[in-house]
């Protein structure tokens, strides 16, 4: 599955109020699946907008690299088996998904 980039970039307090949870809850370090997904979700969204991982392990307060690069390929592999939480976060985004 393709993804095409949104137009321009929602800020995670935006994106937080769209899906309904706490920017607390967005930038902690959570394990709860739904919690996780919305963020490595937003990581992947950030790629897409070409932020390195470095940029977005500061903006998380995150010090391993390799984290992020191994949540935002899981993220990856949730779009293209059409995981509906990871297809709706990616929907609050504004990413829109093609074939």
């Amino acid at each position: 599955m393709r993804t095409n980039k949104p137009n321009t970039l929602i800020s995670i307090a935006d994106y937080a109020e769209r899906i309904g949870m706490d920017k607390e809850l967005l930038t902690s370090q959570s394990f709860k699946e739904y919690e996780s997904i919305a963020r490595q979700t937003y990581w992947y969204y950030l790629r897409l907008n070409n932020y390195k991982y470095r940029e977005i392990a500061e903006m998380f307060n995150r010090k391993s690299l390799s984290s992020i690069i191994e949540r935002v390929a899981n993220i990856s592999g949730l779009i293209k088996t059409n995981h509906p939480m990871a297809i709706n976060y990616l929907k609050a985004l504004g990413v829109e998904l093609g074939n």
